[in-house]
């Protein structure tokens, strides 16, 4: 023992007979955990190094912040929580009050099931996208209320169990293998097909390259449900609006009756054939009509001379005249080979003889002209009567009247006879019915003259 250089020197120890070990407390470094050796605490009380840590409990504060907690791997009665790969396993249930966060460049965060089948993944690339799902074939489940509410197929991706959807807007193409699994689409604003929607509630624009019937896109498709159905198209030609043989097209692609209606009622027929019926389902003929209607010659207060015959009584009067069985209206040329007319006796009544008296004022001072229409100065002349004429005799039963806007109607020499505004046409129809009569007059008279020659010449 030298107290006054090295204090107590001694190779050895005891205490209560049993060896110190003296080598614990040598070259001992103050924060540091050293294999064989003491541990002291630096003078921030901070500790480094350590290997396992096993204890019954372990209590302390929360760490400072800025300052951390460094293991090496981190057991929970023996069992391994986080090993020494920083993999979390063997968990039962996580609480937490706030998120929980995995946080790794360029590699996923994967969470496994007990079982080691990689289940779940998490991957958060730096500056890119991130990615959850599963690592295996397995579907992904989302649940509320520990009931499924979507599951994406782990092979096919195909998305199932979603009851609606509800976005402010989906883009692209919406498409299901299974039609009638749509049952209800919800109010439109406006819809646009391969265009958008502005001044309209459905807009559709063709590509000019696909769903082609020749030079047109079919725009619209509409079929029954029959094996063999009906099929009705609108189309549309992809050409310039410039050529007018550029049309639109509406129609039946199948050889079957086009109808427009109105009120729930068939009102025009297009058949098959070619034959157009108005007010019939069945014409005989190319445009065949059927529905008659009242019309007014010289209404809008126009003062019209008349003559006519109207339940047996003949009258002759001022005003306008109506027709209560019009069955057309041409406020044009009517071009046609041949006109049949109605003329079965049990359709009429009042029948009575026309005068020869009444007729022959118009066979003797009538004038058959030749003219030209205005509108066409340079046409090849036409024959006939001129109405203002026709009326002067008073032959008002041939001469029509109707509105027109024609220029040259605004002016008139004699309103009464010829009113502003108001066309008049000559009824050639009645006219060849006069002709006929006074035919058969004129043959009568030519039989008397024979007659009279006939006894001239015996005597």
């Amino acid at each position: 023992m030298n107290m006054a250089s090295t204090g107590i020197d001694t190779p050895a120890l005891k205490f209560s007979g049993t060896t110190f070990d003296q080598s614990l407390y040598l070259s001992i470094t103050q924060g540091a955990a050293t294999a064989s050796k003491a541990v002291v605490l630096n003078s921030s009380k901070n500790i480094t190094g350590l290997g396992y840590v096993s204890a019954d409990t372990l209590n302390g504060t929360t760490l400072v912040s800025g300052t951390s907690a460094d293991f090496g791997q981190l057991l929970v009665n023996s069992i391994s929580v986080i090993s020494p790969a920083r993999t979390i396993q063997n968990i039962g249930t996580i609480t937490a009050s706030d998120t929980i966060k995995c946080s790794r460049n360029s590699s996923a965060q994967t969470f496994n099931s007990t079982n080691g089948t990689s289940q779940c993944a998490l991957y958060h690339f730096v500056n890119s996208d991130a990615y959850w799902g599963t690592t295996s074939t397995h579907d992904l489940i989302l649940q509320t209320n520990n009931v499924s509410r979507l599951r994406i197929n782990g092979s096919t991706g195909a998305i199932s169990g979603i009851s609606s959807i509800s976005a402010t807007n989906i883009s692209g193409f919406l498409t299901t293998g299974n039609q009638t699994a749509i049952t209800t689409v919800g109010p439109l604003t406006e819809l646009g097909i391969n265009t958008t929607a502005s001044t309209e509630y459905l807009s559709i624009k063709g590509s000019g390259s696909a769903y082609l019937d020749g030079s047109y896109t079919r725009m619209c498709r509409f079929l029954g449900s029959n094996a063999t159905p009906i099929e009705f198209q609108i189309e549309v030609n992809n050409g310039s609006y410039g050529t007018s043989t550029n049309a639109s097209w509406i129609g039946n692609i199948t050889a079957n009756d086009l109808r427009l209606g109105t009120g729930s009622t068939t009102q025009m027929t297009l058949k098959s054939s070619g034959l157009l019926g108005v007010g019939t389902s069945s014409p005989l003929a190319g445009i065949h009509c059927v529905n008659q209607s009242t019309y007014t010659w010289g209404a809008g207060g126009f003062t019209v001379y008349r003559l006519r015959t109207d339940s047996g009584v003949t009258e002759s009067t001022l005003g306008p005249i109506t027709y209560s069985n019009m069955g057309a209206i041409f406020a044009g040329y009517v071009g046609c080979e041949a006109v049949v007319m109605s003329s079965d006796r049990r359709l009429k009544q009042d029948f009575e003889n026309v005068a020869m008296g009444y007729l022959k004022p118009l066979y003797d001072q009538g004038q058959v002209k030749s003219y030209r229409w205005k509108k066409k100065p340079d046409a090849v002349s036409e024959v006939g009567l001129i109405a203002q004429d026709i009326l002067n005799l008073g032959y008002v039963d041939l001469v029509e009247m109707h509105h027109d806007d024609d220029p040259n109607l605004k002016t008139s020499s004699d309103p009464a006879l010829e009113p502003i505004g108001v066309k008049l046409t000559v009824n050639y129809p009645r006219l060849a019915a006069y002709n006929m009569r006074m035919i058969q007059h004129l043959m009568a008279e030519i039989e008397a003259l024979r007659d009279v020659i006939r006894e001239i010449y015996l005597q």
